[in-house]
Parts: C-alpha cells; sequence; structure tokens
C-alpha cells in the first residue's frame, strides 16, 4: 500500500471529501489518476445514499482514465480488514452490518488458508472465503444461532451490542469497518472473475427501500 485516506462518515460534507481525499491520495503516492490500472470500490450491502455516491465516483473515476473498475462484497471487504490476529485465532467470522430497521446483513466466511505466494506479488489471494449466503437477520435471533465462542465482527456490532447480549450466548464481539486497502486487495484477487465496466456495475443494497417493499417490487440479485 502506497496512500489510504480516510473519508468523515458523518455529515453533509461525505460526498465533497471523498473527491477531496482521493486526490490528496493520489498526491500522497505520487502518481497521477491516468495511471491507475483498476479501480475497486465496496458495493454493498450498505447505506443506499453511500453506495450510490462511492459507486457511482468509482465509475465515474475508472471511465475517465479508461480502468477497468470491479465491485467488491462489502461483508468481506469487512472480514479482510479483521487484526492479523484475530485470523490466527478464528477458523470462521460472522460478519454483520447495519440493515436498518432492527435488522442486519449477516454472512459467515471460512479461512482460506492461503496467503500470498512468495515470489507472486502479483496474484493475491482473499484471506476469507464465503461460508454460505448472505441473510437478513435480527441481532438476538442471529445470536440465537451461534455458539459460545463465535467470533461475530463488523460496524453493525456497536449499534446492535445489547440485541446481541440478549441472547445470552458468550459471543467474540468485535466492531470493524472495512477499510480501502481491504477493498483493493479484494479488487486485485477477482479483477479476472468479476471484471466490470463502468457501465454494468451496480450497488449492491441487499433489500429493497421502504417505498419499493410497500409498493410490492421484488428485489434484483
Amino acid at each position: 500500500m502506497v496512500a489510504q485516506r480516510f473519508v468523515p462518515l458523518e455529515g453533509s460534507r461525505r460526498s465533497s471529501a471523498l473527491i477531496e481525499e482521493v486526490d490528496a491520495a493520489f498526491r500522497d503516492a505520487a502518481i497521477s489518476p491516468q495511471q491507475l490500472q483498476l479501480v475497486a470500490v465496496s458495493i454493498g450491502p450498505g447505506s443506499f445514499t453511500g453506495l450510490r455516491i462511492g459507486v457511482t465516483f468509482a465509475k465515474t473515476l475508472a471511465y475517465g482514465v479508461g480502468c477497468p473498475v470491479v465491485g467488491v462484497n462489502t461483508l468481506q471487504a469487512v472480514a479482510e480488514s479483521v487484526a492479523s490476529d484475530l485470523v490466527e485465532r478464528v477458523e470462521t467470522l460472522h460478519v454483520v452490518s447495519d440493515a436498518q430497521r432492527g435488522e442486519v446483513f449477516y454472512q459467515p466466511f471460512q479461512r482460506a488458508h492461503r496467503g500470498l505466494k512468495t515470489g507472486e506479488p502479483s496474484q493475491p489471494t482473499a484471506t476469507w472465503t464465503s461460508a454460505a449466503m448472505r441473510e437478513i437477520l435480527t441481532p438476538a435471533l442471529l445470536a440465537s444461532r451461534l455458539q459460545a465462542g463465535d467470533c461475530v465482527v463488523g460496524p453493525a456490532i456497536e449499534k446492535h451490542h445489547a440485541e446481541f447480549m440478549s441472547a445470552n450466548v458468550d459471543l467474540n464481539l468485535c466492531t470493524c469497518e472495512p477499510d480501502a486497502a481491504s477493498v483493493a486487495r479484494l479488487g486485485r484477487y477477482c479483477r479476472d472473475q468479476c471484471q466490470s465496466d463502468a457501465w454494468s456495475l451496480l450497488p449492491d443494497y441487499g433489500r429493497l427501500s421502504s417505498a419499493e417493499e410497500k409498493r410490492g417490487d421484488q428485489l434484483r440479485v
């Protein structure tokens, strides 16, 4: 990694701050946008507005400089962002992010037992691979399905800590946000399998909006 910047999560300046921080990252790395070979962006699940801003910016940047753009599962990016000592201690990560309405997006990931091969830095692999399909659950229901000692990580832990604890299961809870470096590594890993052009990449909202559900729309996946 040659540069990483952080965008404020709160406030009305998020979209403008994104542009400013990406510009600063180029300066930190002493490269121009035209030197980009790939743009990777987490596409969800997540907040509707945040995903629209992030994905639109990534598509515009990739289209403007003429490089591919890859969409990365945000929950897998969370798994890739956990501390290295946790990677060594657990075989399965239960990743959660806030789905609003008192629910969380949930997906388990198994340790892949793979890493960068010596002498082949251009062929990165994922530390964690999907163990099951993504679900939308209440934190209490998810906790009741897990076993004592299971490791639950993700940005939803702080908000739903009480609900996780209400199931009286002794879980290992760890707040963890996806970071840009993890999204970049996953983007390099999956570019040959899920490479997309700027026209076809779409956010993965994970669920319909309240208005769409009332209207009876169907979620397309």
